[in-house]
């Protein structure tokens, strides 16, 4: 008796992944720019262009000072806000939208006491930007958090600026997350039954695989 079926599954399915992580010591320094300047990369797995814009931000690849600073908790390398002599100055870190971002890992710094940044987000239905955080840096010396986006929101953009205009901020790392969704090709499974003992066959779209008895 010889009895053969043969199937194919092709399954798209959404991943939370890590787009983009940084510690800042792979970007070249930048000191205290008074226009926008823009640096750019790719992301990881949906490979698209995310443009970090800087005004009054700087970019330091090999800041280090372990007598303000937990090396435990932050890491080499760091954007600093610089300060300000009034609120109504424009400094900010700000990206262009990703297709997804469902979550975000800062950690903050700062060399004294209620200082920080406020992490703000816009993405497609926002009519301005919306506050996602907003906590001071506690402890100063290092704080690290992750923080949520509401879901199912697209071409999410991000953007920091600085609690205490006056005082300086330090981001020493930054990791987005976001779905990416991938066609995974399924291997195709044939099933032969020969004198009632039973086989699936499975074949990959590349390679076949050896027959394994069930």
């Amino acid at each position: 008796i010889f009895v053969y079926s043969f199937f194919i599954l092709n399954i798209t399915k959404a991943d939370i992944r890590m787009l983009y992580n940084t510690n800042f010591q792979d970007w070249v320094a930048v000191s205290n720019p008074t226009t926008e300047v823009s640096i750019t990369k790719t992301t990881s797995f949906s490979n698209e262009t995310l443009t970090f814009k800087l005004l009054k931000v700087s970019v330091i690849p090999d800041k280090y000072d372990n007598t303000r600073f937990n090396y435990n908790i932050v890491t080499t390398g760091a954007l600093m806000a610089e300060k300000m002599s009034s609120a109504t100055d424009l400094s900010y870190i700000e990206t262009t939208p990703l297709k997804s971002i469902t979550k975000i890992f800062v950690t903050i710094g700062a060399t004294g006491s209620n200082r920080g940044f406020k992490i703000q987000k816009k993405a497609d239905g926002d009519a301005n930007w919306v506050d996602i955080y907003s906590a001071v840096a506690n402890p100063a010396s290092g704080d690290s958090t992750t923080i949520t986006i509401p879901g199912g929101q697209t071409n999410v953009a991000l953007k920091f600026t600085n609690l205490a205009f006056a005082q300086n901020a330090y981001l020493f790392d930054l990791q987005i997350f976001g779905e990416y969704s991938s066609s995974i090709p399924q291997k195709s499974l044939t099933t032969i039954s020969i004198f009632s003992l039973s086989y699936i066959v499975a074949y990959s779209y590349i390679f076949p695989s050896l027959p394994q008895k069930i």
